[in-house]
């Protein structure tokens, strides 16, 4: 019964995980077709809630930059006629002199003028409803008004009946006022502020330059150049000015930038139109109008997009004008500065979008035509869409400029929202969708759980068929492990189980044969084994035999090796340079390689790495010395054809051999201070004399050697050149990669750090002192690879002379 509950259980497992997966598979199928209709969906709906969203933006923003544009436009306008009815006075002045000669009897047209000798400045009583004030180089001594500015200050007297009339009507304006020429420098302003004042508390200088330095060319220089420089002594080439459909640098009206009015005005801009001579030959003063910027900083900072989108208003070099606190923390930005410039106020508040803690706003490209530009950015991990326009040109005067006044200036407009407050909508529907699949989903488990559990019933009562002769067998089985050898099976069906007891009928009769049978069979079995013996231990005994041969052979190999090292005494011999190796095997024959060979023009130095070590590793160090011996003295010179040939060498005897060991390998050829350094290996260490490290990577200088055959192409050299008391260091990765008890390595920079230190010792000196720190670094742990050692050191050629070599 053990059985059959076993092989039943088996069976309805194995058949009941089949369904599982089946039905498993089959319900992924319809939640992946389900979730792919879904998607597929949500993409629709994105993409029609995208396109109009984006209109949405575009309209929006179009529809604010044409209103900014037509206020801005007007106040030029408004400036523009007050500048044309000053012309036509300035124009008409013989003919309006009369009139003009009768102003001081004229109420409205003329100030009663007080003169402040400590300020040193004329200017109208508090109570007249505007101002003139003339000070600096306009004002005479002991408060006298020249002629000349009493001139225009008459001749300007008409504008007390206009200037209230433009400024309280249009668009927002603080001030109007006329500027005189350089040399008649006075006011003529409304409505009335202490005039005086003001210049004195904007002026940051130290002595006050507005009171002896023209109006123009202290506040605003380089602007009546600019204006002059159109004229060119052409008065006709004015009318070129005057023609809207010309390029904006042909238009007279100058705009400063924004800066924070010193008398409480918040955010303004002046508007300057000049004003000719009669004959267009000179500027004869200029109309300003302040206008504030408040309203369309309000604007701007009142927009709602969503929950937390924001507009921001820019000049074209990126300085920003407007934006609300959300915007200011969005766009990481903070002030350039917190104070205004030394010597000026007119200045708006320093928020640049280069200075933003986000790179992507601080390379944020501003619009450069009059198009829309739309596209998304990343701030801080999140997506925004963002909505720029490029607003009308003007002419600027920028404070400190080069040239002053910039003929190409421009604002842009920018909206910037979330990404996800767009698609608040599509995130809702995906949420619905991702929610109606879950519910399908679980009705998909539901049915595949009612599925399975049919399934295992009908596989239960198939199996529980089907076992009922595997019981019989069972039965038969368990008697013969009692020793029942006559017991047989009854064979009712046709089927695998029938064939099944067939052979079992076989099998028991072969065992009561075999069982039968087992005395002999054991004396058999007990004779191969005596033979079998006797067989090892001859076979032992060869291999003792031929393990005393290998190891005379393994220590041949290693003192042949050890012969054809340089030895000390032919080091010796080399007088330009102080030299000493040290080579110790990780295994009875090393795999490294180095050498100093004497050539017809020069000292030959080796140093490479077999990969492995052992005694295949030993032949082919060999086999690569007795090659390089052999082309030295061949006549070779070129090092990339010397090195090829080396490699050919080697290629052919390894293939030979079946031996599958490559090496790195570098030569450096030394000849009247000169070092050439060719091939692959670990880096050369240099240290000059005055203790510098410089390090030469052989990697680019070589290819590994033996590993194909023709590799010319890939051999290259470096020239070196050797002063005295420098010296050179070649090494294995032995030394780099050996470890200690820590599993640690000794690595490069403690090598390097060392040779360093030791500079200045002779070669002898500083190998005794690298190897002594390896194996004091290395301790009780084992040694892995064979560590090699070559210090090169040119000796001063005083030394040399004097034997100090030998």
């Amino acid at each position: 019964m053990a059985l059959r509950r076993r092989f039943r259980t088996k069976f309805i497992l194995v058949t009941g995980i089949g369904i599982f997966v089946g039905l498993c598979a089959n319900a992924w199928v319809a939640s992946s077709n389900l979730k792919t209709l879904g998607n597929n969906s949500i993409t629709e709906i994105g993409r029609g809630l995208g396109q109009v969203s984006h209109e949405y933006l575009i309209n929006y923003l179009q529809d604010a930059s044409t209103r900014i544009n037509a206020n801005f436009r007007r106040s030029m306008a408004d400036n523009k006629i007050l500048a044309d009815i000053t012309q036509a006075i300035m124009d008409n002045r013989d003919a309006l002199q009369p009139i003009l000669d009768m102003t001081p009897q004229i109420d409205p047209l003329w100030h009663e003028m007080v003169y402040n000798a400590g300020g040193g400045w004329v200017e109208s009583a508090p109570t007249e409803p505007s101002v003139v004030s003339v000070h600096g180089p306009g004002l005479g001594s002991g408060g006298i008004i020249p002629a000349r500015t009493q001139g225009h200050i008459r001749a300007t007297a008409l504008l007390e009946l206009v200037m209230p009339a433009v400024l309280h009507n249009g668009t927002g304006k603080l001030q109007l006022f006329y500027a005189g020429p350089d040399d008649a420098t006075f006011l003529r302003l409304a409505p009335h502020i202490n005039l005086a004042e003001y210049f004195n508390k904007a002026d940051t200088t130290r002595d006050k330059r507005h009171k002896t330095v023209p109006f123009w060319r202290h506040w605003f220089p380089g602007i009546v150049e600019t204006w002059q420089s159109w004229v060119k002594g052409d008065p006709d080439r004015l009318a070129e000015f005057e023609n809207p459909a010309l390029k904006p640098e042909m238009r007279q009206i100058v705009v400063t930038e924004p800066y924070y009015d010193a008398l409480g005005g918040g955010l303004v801009m002046t508007i300057y139109h000049p004003i000719w001579t009669p004959d267009r030959q000179t500027v004869d003063g200029g109309i300003g109008v302040d206008i504030t910027l408040n309203r369309i900083v309000e604007d701007i900072q009142t927009v709602a997009l969503g929950r937390t989108g924001f507009a921001f208003l820019t000049q074209s070099n990126g300085k920003v004008l407007a934006l609300n606190v959300t915007g200011r923390q969005v766009l990481q930005l903070t002030k350039e500065s917190d104070s205004l410039l030394a010597d000026r106020s007119l200045i708006a508040q320093d928020l640049w979008l280069k200075n933003s803690h986000d790179p992507v706003v601080a390379s944020l490209r501003l619009p450069e035509d009059d198009e829309v530009h739309l596209s998304e950015l990343t701030i801080a991990g999140k997506r925004y869409v963002t909505v720029m326009k490029r607003m009308g040109q003007f002419n600027q005067w920028s404070q400190g400029a080069d040239p002053p006044v910039n003929v190409e200036e421009s604002w842009t407009l920018g909206f910037l929202v979330p990404r996800e407050e767009i698609y608040s909508s599509l995130i809702a529907a995906e949420q619905a969708v991702a929610r109606s699949t879950e519910i399908i989903r679980d009705n998909q488990l539901i049915v595949m759980v009612i599925t399975l559990l049919v399934v295992l019933l009908a596989v239960f009562l198939i199996a529980r068929r089907m076992t009922t002769d595997l019981v019989a067998l069972s039965g038969a089985a368990s008697r013969i492990a009692h020793k029942d050898y006559d017991v047989r099976v009854d064979i009712t069906t046709e089927d695998e189980v029938g064939q099944l007891g067939a052979v079992f009928n076989e099998m028991i009769g072969e065992i009561k044969t075999y069982t039968q049978n087992l005395e002999s069979l054991i004396q058999q079995r007990t004779s191969a084994l005596e033979k079998a013996n006797q067989e090892i231990k001859d076979l032992n005994e060869k291999l003792a035999k031929e393990n005393v041969r290998l190891a005379a052979e393994i220590d041949v190999a290693r003192r042949i090796q050890s012969m054809v090292l340089p030895p000390p005494e032919e080091l010796k011999q080399i007088d330009e340079l102080d030299i000493d190796g040290f080579m110790k095997p990780a295994d009875e024959v090393a795999g490294d390689y180095y050498d100093v060979l004497r050539g017809p023009d020069g000292i030959m130095f080796g140093m490479g790495d077999v990969t492995g070590h052992g005694l295949e590793s030993g032949v082919l160090m060999l086999m690569v010395q007795t090659t390089i011996r052999a082309l030295l003295n061949s006549g070779e010179r070129d090092p990339a054809r010397f090195l090829n040939l080396v490699n050919q060498t080697v290629y052919l005897n390894k293939e030979r051999m079946h031996f599958d060991r490559i090496l790195s390998l570098c030569l450096l050829e030394y000849r009247d201070g000169n070092l050439v350094v060719t091939g692959q290996h670990e880096e050369v260490i240099i240290v000059r004399k005055c203790g510098k490290v410089e390090i030469v990577d052989t990697t680019p200088l070589g290819f590994p050697i033996g590993l194909d055959l023709d590799v010319l192409y890939l051999f290259s050299s470096r020239y070196i050149e050797l002063q005295p008391d420098d010296t050179v260091v070649l090494y294995t990765d032995g030394i780099t990669e050996a470890e200690n008890e820590n599993g640690q390595h000794y690595g490069v920079d403690r090598l390097y750090e060392l040779v360093a230190r030791v500079h200045t010792k002779t070669a002898k000196g500083i190998r005794e002192a690298v190897v002594n720190d390896v194996i004091d670094f290395i301790g009780d742990a084992e040694v892995f690879d064979d560590i090699t050692l070559l210090v090169i050191k040119r000796r001063d050629p005083s030394e040399s002379s004097m034997g100090l070599g030998a």
